[in-house]
């Protein structure tokens, strides 16, 4: 039987542009993604997912396994199953290699970040939205 999706998704950006999957931390939310990778969406398409536990009014966090299975579901549903990249911060690049391994949906170039969005980034969001973007956008 087929599970509901209770994750709530914020997506970004020109629907025309190619998807870019970003995952908050630990100890974060969907806010603070896109607060400082943002700027990403004159590139992508951004889909932001709100992590079950990580906002107000949603279910508790259960497993990664739960969570992923709720962002295979969108992605397959919303777009064909397939995004042009896909990064995560330190909880989110966990989440990402959940994602990996049950290889469901492709998730193109992939950025694992151990380091959450601390001061650093915020201070320096351009640059690393640079980093990000040309990484991603590299033809290999």
């Amino acid at each position: 039987m087929k599970e509901d999706v209770f994750m709530l998704f914020n997506e970004f950006g020109d629907k025309n542009f190619p998807c870019l999957l970003l995952l908050h931390g630990m100890m974060q939310d969907w806010r603070s993604e896109y607060k400082i990778l943002g700027p990403l969406e004159k590139h992508y398409r951004l889909i932001i997912p709100a992590q079950d536990g990580f906002y107000d009014g949603s279910s508790d966090f259960i497993c990664f396994a739960d969570q992923a299975r709720q962002i295979e579901e969108y992605i397959i549903q919303n777009h064909s199953g397939k995004v042009q990249g896909a990064y995560g911060a330190s909880q989110g690049g966990l989440m990402l290699t959940e994602l990996l391994s049950r290889n469901k949906i492709d998730l193109g170039t992939v950025i694992m970040d151990g380091y959450g969005h601390g001061e650093f980034l915020m201070k320096h969001s351009d640059e690393c939205c640079k980093k990000i973007h040309d990484t991603i956008s590299k033809k290999i």
